[in-house]
């Protein structure tokens, strides 16, 4: 029977990517994490928005990684979606927006196995 580390090595092969963080965290490990998070919008140069996002994660290793998708949802209907690759307990991401931001969702549609809390 094929093992856990018989899958990695497949799934490795065909992406030519190292899934050691994925496997890490979510198979060998067994802990979720936690977010605390709040964001900010101001004007930028060339009538851009800059998104400024503060990440505080805990209940987990420090060497924990995860890809967390943020959905952004701007005025005029449109909605972008950004992936933030988490790597540090605390984290700043910042990322200019082509419009006005209406609202801005972590993880939205339950995507992330965390306990999340907006500061």
């Amino acid at each position: 029977n094929p093992s856990t580390a018989d899958f990695q090595r497949l799934l490795e092969q065909k992406t030519k990517a190292n899934w050691n963080w994925f496997f890490d965290a979510w198979i060998y490990g067994g802990d979720i994490p936690s977010y605390t998070w709040r964001y900010d919008v101001k004007p930028g140069a060339d009538g851009a928005q800059m998104l400024t996002m503060q990440l505080d994660r805990r209940d987990v290793r420090d060497d924990f990684m995860v890809i967390i998708p943020v959905r952004v949802e701007f005025t005029d209907g449109k909605v972008a979606l950004l992936y933030v690759v988490n790597k540090e307990p605390k984290q700043t991401v910042t990322q200019k927006l082509p419009g006005n931001v209406k609202n801005v969702v972590f993880a939205p549609e339950y995507s992330l196995l965390a306990n999340v809390r907006r500061d």
